[in-house]
């Protein structure tokens, strides 16, 4: 049997990766021999960027960034 298990995150409970993992290792316990794949999934908010990490073509880059006030600070995505 295939799965797939697509969420969106759970606002403050769940990343969408965690809840794939959730399903996948309940699905597992009652389905041992079941080929499944977990897609986290983002509505374009949070998440978003932690989606896009998982992609082959995506990679985390370092900046300098102002914040409203102009100060200055890193930021990693």
């Amino acid at each position: 049997m295939k799965i797939v298990f697509a969420f969106d995150s759970f606002k403050g409970c769940l990343t969408a990766e965690e809840a794939c993992h959730v399903a996948m290792r309940s699905a597992l316990s009652v389905l041992p021999d079941a080929q499944i794949a977990c897609v986290p999934l983002s509505d374009g908010g949070e998440g978003l960027a932690q989606c896009f990490l998982q992609t082959d073509w995506a990679k985390e880059i370092c900046a300098e960034v102002h914040d409203p006030l102009m100060e200055q600070e890193e930021f990693f995505r």
